[in-house]
């Protein structure tokens, strides 16, 4: 498997949920006229997710195995939603829930503009450090870069907020050009750190190779990326 596979195999690994521990839910259970808050603890790919289980009077004699429910989360400038099924709960030392892992996820866009797949090798610049990478998906507004990790990067690594630069030559036959982003989401795993950015203030040189990058993935057809 080449580098290229590795990194869209890692990134857009289809057996994970696009979503990070801590992430808040909405919770539809059958029974209950509410949607109820809650926040993603745990997960068992393939197997089952771990919420913590909502405080709401009278709620607890829902949470019965084999209820049906309609999970809905915000991840990376989309709407992610599934059903499930209560598999199981418990009150200590803590108040979790276990829904069962869904088998398809139903995905709405918010982004105004949308992304399209793409391989574009990429350097993101930091302060103290070039993070050599490349570009998987591209849009108007917005870039996601993967890496392979490699250990702690000199002089830590990005952050959400960060104001960097991306360095691409995202049209072909024309000098790399400097793009100015911010890191909007980070996703870690075990090889590979993918990075959503955002474009910030560029200049009339890059929003014209930009341009020029996205009508030929148009033209050409390249799918769009709803992860």
């Amino acid at each position: 498997m080449t580098d290229l596979e590795q990194i869209i195999a890692n990134v857009n690994d289809g057996n994970r949920l696009q979503v990070e521990l801590g992430t808040p839910l909405l919770l539809q259970l059958d029974g209950v006229e509410s949607q109820l808050k809650s926040i993603l603890v745990g997960m068992e790919p393939g197997c089952f997710i771990v919420i913590r289980a909502p405080k709401v009077a009278g709620v607890e004699s829902k949470y019965f195995e084999g209820n049906q429910g309609i999970v809905r989360y915000l991840w990376a400038g989309t709407v992610f939603s599934f059903q499930s099924a209560v598999v199981g709960h418990i009150s200590q030392p803590f108040p979790l829930l276990f829904l069962s892992y869904p088998r398809v996820v139903s995905r709405n866009e918010l982004r105004k503009e949308p992304r399209y797949d793409c391989y574009i090798p990429a350097t993101l610049i930091t302060a103290n450090n070039r993070l050599a990478g490349a570009l998987l998906d591209i849009s108007r507004n917005g870039c996601r870069f993967a890496a392979r990790r490699t250990g702690k990067p000199q002089g830590g690594g990005p952050e959400i907020g960060n104001v960097l630069e991306v360095e691409a030559r995202i049209v072909n036959g024309e000098p790399p050009d400097q793009l100015a982003v911010v890191v909007r989401n980070i996703k870690k795993d075990a090889n590979i750190t993918a990075i959503g950015l955002s474009f910030q203030g560029l200049d009339t040189r890059a929003l014209g190779a930009l341009e020029s990058c996205i009508r030929t993935l148009e033209e050409a057809g390249v799918s769009r990326s709803l992860a």
